[in-house]
């Protein structure tokens, strides 16, 4: 079954006289568009978690899970999520990681504020 779709832009053709009307070609477009970036990658950084502690407590901590109760809190460590025995959260522990050092790459290269993940960066 087929969950996704991966759209392929390699062979369309783009009018960039239309684009520069329409969506402008400054250094301030540009950092516009940038901060749009980043807040992308934190949304997608804190969805990856979400699916980790999911994926998680439906296998490996099953078990553990079971003898949580409704309203109780929990805060899962990093190391935690890297070591649940299950590859496909190893696999999105990895993408997790990566993304995050995107987004302090990006923030660091720019001079862009961006501590929180999903709130997006502070425009300077």
């Amino acid at each position: 079954m087929k969950y996704y779709d991966i759209k392929n832009n390699m062979g369309n053709i783009y009018n960039f006289k239309y684009f520069a009307e329409k969506y402008g070609v400054t250094k301030e477009h540009y950092m516009d568009e940038l901060y749009g970036v980043l807040k992308t990658l934190g949304e997608f950084y804190d969805k990856i978690y979400e699916h980790m502690v999911n994926l998680a407590v439906r296998d490996k901590w099953k078990e553990w899970q079971d003898t949580i109760k409704v309203g109780d809190v929990f805060d899962f460590s990093d190391e935690m999520l890297a070591n649940t025995g299950d590859k496909n959260v190893d696999d999105l522990f990895i993408l997790w990681d990566n993304v995050y050092n995107t987004i302090e790459a990006i923030s660091k290269r720019n001079k862009i504020e961006f501590e929180g993940k999903t709130e997006g960066p502070e425009k300077a």
